[in-house]
């Protein structure tokens, strides 16, 4: 379809109540309500334009935070590909283009020149990875506040206290197990259509936790080259050279959620004997430092992941073509 036709770009500034919609000339824009209504009436008459102009129409919007679920909910109910793409991307463009102030319209305009200068990727919509990711982030944000909680309690003490804290961090024991049953429940179920989920659950180092991350927050998993996934996951070293300089090298970008997860999964092989810990003490008796090494460990854990991710998706394709 995108072949055979010109992309029409559409873009939209998301925010909870509303849309900022910019559009070539002659198509629907301007402000509107954020709740599916709108958005399916203003879809009909974007498609009707696109197809008198014998264009493809396409959505483009910045990810909010799940504010854009609406869109993205219209757009696959209306068969309309939409590209969901980072706000940094466009947050850099528009600084490049000497763009400084900050309004709905201008930012809608700027992610319609990003469009159609960039042309990105559609997002494949699948709301169950959405509900599954909030299953995960929540997990997430009470892990992290269980430790907050355990930090403080070391330094406290008060009697009262001490045992306020204790009834607080066994509160959040209890939900922390109970979204740990949903997870599970949820890739059991998530595994019957993703293949990717049974071919890396007994590669080493990929205990629930990281599993669960993964299939959240990476659904490139498989479907990219190495350096790709290692950049997608934060754990690919960026170069900073310049002329003759050449800079050390830093981790930086990427999803941090999945960098923390590999980071706490490479900690764990410190605690046995295991060839990712005989890559550890090689690299430490270079005098290499801890964080350069965990980093490499996950580098390499990453990449071992995505590539037994890839090898099933395929032999799953040529199951299907056979």
């Amino acid at each position: 379809m995108d072949s055979a036709k010109q992309r029409c770009y559409v873009a939209y500034d998301v925010s909870k109540a509303t849309l900022m919609v910019a559009a070539p000339k002659g198509m629907p824009q301007g402000s509107l309500d954020n709740t599916q209504g709108a958005v399916d009436k203003q879809l009909q008459a974007l498609i009707e334009h696109a197809n008198r102009v014998n264009e493809t129409l396409w959505l483009v919007c910045e990810a909010t935070g799940g504010y854009q679920r609406t869109l993205e909910a219209c757009a696959a109910k209306a068969g309309v590909p939409i590209s969901v793409v980072p706000p940094a991307w466009i947050f850099h463009a528009k600084r490049s283009w000497g763009k400084l102030a900050k309004t709905d319209p201008l930012d809608a305009a700027c992610i319609l020149r990003y469009a159609q200068q960039e042309n990105p990727d559609a997002t494949p919509y699948d709301p169950g990875r959405y509900d599954f990711q909030e299953l995960v982030s929540s997990r997430v944000l009470l892990v992290r506040e269980r430790a907050k909680l355990q930090r403080r309690g070391q330094t406290l003490t008060i009697a009262a206290a001490k045992q306020a804290l204790a009834c607080a961090e066994a509160a959040l024991e209890e939900q922390i197990a109970a979204l740990d049953a949903e997870i599970a429940s949820g890739l059991k179920e998530r595994a019957k259509a993703d293949v990717r989920l049974d071919a890396i659950r007994p590669l080493e180092g990929v205990g629930p936790g990281l599993l669960a991350v993964l299939h959240a927050y990476l659904p490139e998993l498989g479907k990219v080259g190495r350096k790709q996934i290692a950049s997608l996951a934060g754990v690919a070293p960026q170069a900073r050279d310049s002329g003759k300089l050449q800079g050390r090298r830093y981790v930086y970008g990427g999803k941090r959620v999945v960098r923390t997860a590999l980071y706490a999964a490479c900690i764990c092989f410190l605690r046995k004997s295991s060839p990712h810990r005989a890559r550890y003490d090689e690299l430490r008796a270079r005098n290499k430092s801890h964080r350069t090494a965990i980093i490499a460990m996950a580098h390499a854990l990453i990449i071992r992941i995505n590539a037994v991710a890839r090898q099933a998706l395929e032999e799953t394709k040529g199951i299907a073509t056979a």
